[in-house]
């Protein structure tokens, strides 16, 4: 081999060696990225109510105290359908039967002698608002006397958050575009994306209530939020 094809040999290796280190610079450049964050907020009037409720009997032997309570249970079940609720719209939450010991005026337990309780809790939904105190008051005036509370929802929730969450994808999508105008870029793809959805429900919240038709319950307004954060790769 003569010393010039030697050194086009060798010109041309070290050209290419070049080429490669190149590009492999190229590609180790990580573009430039912002972070942003979107809010989106929709607000609704509640078109439905979850009351949970519950009935609870006390009695010197189990039995009286399983009547009384089933009595009630039954009671209230059969009124609320007459009304127009629905089966499905009544759900036992819990049952539970328990003793407790009786105590002399010194608060010591009496041998061998107990107190039965039980304890029989609905969630009842209302979807008509208007029916809302007269529901209540039925359930409390045919022996429901523990009111846990009463919730307001939406019952298209799903829709209202599918909004919220496009509104706060639109939100982040205009800030990064603010944001790189500013810096003299072009958003070029988007990196990582990632939601966060959070529903505020009013509660009110009664316990032993005897009549709440002088009280009317305002359901007030529901808010669904989303929040999105995204990451966006910036070019020139």
């Amino acid at each position: 081999m003569n010393f010039k094809k030697i050194l086009f040999l060798f010109i041309g290796t070290i050209a290419l060696f070049g080429i490669s280190v190149f590009k492999v610079s190229a590609q180790s450049e990580s573009p430039a990225i912002i972070k942003v964050k979107g809010t989106g907020e929709v607000t609704l009037n509640p078109d439905l109510a979850l009351i949970d409720i519950a009935i609870a009997t006390t009695a010197d032997d189990s039995k009286t105290a399983i009547d009384e309570n089933r009595k009630n249970a039954l009671a209230i079940q059969q009124g609320l359908l007459e009304m127009g609720l629905k089966e499905d719209d009544i759900r036992t939450t819990e049952y539970i039967l328990y003793s407790l010991s009786k105590t002399d005026k010194d608060g010591n337990p009496i041998a061998g002698q107990y107190t039965y309780k039980v304890n029989l809790a609905y969630e009842i939904v209302v979807r008509d608002l208007s029916m809302l105190n007269d529901v209540l008051n039925f359930c409390i005036q045919n022996g429901a006397n523990n009111l846990y509370g009463v919730n307001f929802d939406y019952s298209k929730r799903s829709e209202a958050v599918a909004q919220a969450r496009d509104l706060a994808i639109d939100h982040a999508n205009v800030n990064a575009q603010q944001i790189a105008e500013k810096l003299g870029k072009k958003v070029d793809h988007l990196q990582t994306f990632s939601v966060l959805d959070n529903t505020e429900i009013p509660l009110i919240s009664t316990k032993l209530v005897k009549d709440v038709s002088t009280a009317p319950i305002d359901s007030g307004f529901l808010t669904v939020t989303v929040s999105v954060d995204m990451e966006f790769a910036l070019t020139d």
